[in-house]
This record gives C-alpha cells, structure tokens and sequence, in this order.
C-alpha cells in the first residue's frame, strides 16, 4: 500500500538534493571513497523508492529504480548548469552508467532478466513496485534468501519440498501457481525469466497483466 513509485520518487529528491547540494561546486573535487558515503545513505532511499530489500545489490537497485549512480546524478546536474539540455545531459550519464553495468560485477540474476537495461531505462510506461522488486533482483520472501540470511533453516519450497525455494522457482517453477501461469500465457504469452522483462515493456496492458501475476504469487506466499 502507500504512494507509488512516482510519488515516492519525489520524496527521494529530497534526499537527493540534500546530498549534492552544490555539486556544481565540489563534484569535480570529491575523492571516490566520499561517494562511496554519499551512496549509502541514497541506496536505502532506491530501495524504498522501488518497496525492495535493502540487501540487494546497489548496481541492481540503480538499474531496477532508474535512480542512477550518486556521482552521475551530480555530473548531470552539473551539466545542466553549464548550458546543455536536460536530455543531452541525461544521455551523457546514461550512457557512462549502462557501461559500468556492462563492466560491473555482481547482480547476476538482475543481469539475467533485465538484458536490455536501456530499454528498461527509457519505458514510458510502468511503475516499479515491490512484487517487480522480488522478481527482478532476487531479493525478497524467498525459502533459500530467508536460509542463507539464517531467518530460516530450511530453504525448500513449502509446496513442491524437495526444492530450493530461489527466486527463479518461485516466480517462475513452482507448481502452486500453474494454474495462473497456463492463464497468463494463453493468446501467445511466456512465462520465463527471460521474457518477464520483454513482457513488461511490451507494452501498459502487458504490464499490467504481468504485475497482476506477480501480485497474485507474492501475496499468496505471504499467506503461507
């Protein structure tokens, strides 16, 4: 419940501007361990913006967000006050910050399903929320999450038994949800972790109907 991503968004500009108050100034200056400290304190303000973990990767809550890294954020600003548009400064971050990704570590299951970050940057359509969060970083009320942060002791399924309980059986193989899953995919549909994305942005009413399954699955398992 509470506001959407878009409401919380504008909440986290506060944070934001709290954190580069005159950057225009400093930014250039500023060592790589000084943002290292200002990115902490606004990789919890990501995860709230998205109603994810706080566990997940900080690469992984950028992308997932569509908040970049503290020290582009700063170079766009800075951009902008040295004349250039809002969108030339925005494609200049953007591309420095899908290049990282592309160099970065970590986040391997985001960088399974989110293959087209760039796309996935630039939708028009579609508010992230907690069940998008789940399912997209890997981070949220799974068994084998749950066991490795030693919340639990076992991390099997408490459907299926034998198996892990990871997001990718979750979300994607356990049994309890065929059902929905065989009425989602009828008229052509897929249900993998390779096409959830694709999906999404294939446009608003798939997003929706993606978003109702993933609401359907996270909530049934918060009843169990």
């Amino acid at each position: 419940g509470g506001p959407g991503q878009a409401a919380r968004r504008v909440l986290a500009g506060t944070v934001e501007a709290i954190l580069l108050y005159g950057v225009q100034a400093w930014g250039n200056y500023a060592s790589e361990e000084v943002w290292k400290e200002l990115e902490r304190p606004y990789h919890r303000t990501r995860t709230r913006v998205i109603a994810g973990y706080s566990s997940m990767a900080v690469t992984a809550a950028g992308i997932i967000s569509g908040m970049p890294p503290l020290d582009l954020r700063g170079r766009e600003l800075a951009l902008r006050s040295e004349g250039a548009s809002g969108r030339e400064a925005r494609q200049s971050i953007l591309n420095e910050w899908l290049k990282r990704w592309d160099n970065g570590q970590g986040s391997t299951w985001t960088r399974r399903v989110l293959r087209e970050p760039r796309m996935w940057l630039e939708r028009r359509h579609g508010e992230v929320e907690a069940c998008h969060a789940y399912a997209l970083s890997g981070h949220g009320p799974f068994g084998e999450y749950e066991r490795q942060r030693k919340f639990v002791e076992c991390g099997r399924c408490p459907s299926c038994y034998s198996v892990p309980d990871d997001v990718e059986h979750a979300v994607f193989g356990c049994t309890r949800w065929r059902v929905l899953v065989e009425g989602f995919e009828r008229g052509g549909r897929t249900w993998t972790p390779e096409d959830l994305v694709s999906g999404l942005l294939a446009s608003p009413e798939e997003w929706r109907e993606a978003t109702n399954l993933l609401r359907l699955i996270f909530g049934g398992r918060r009843m169990n």
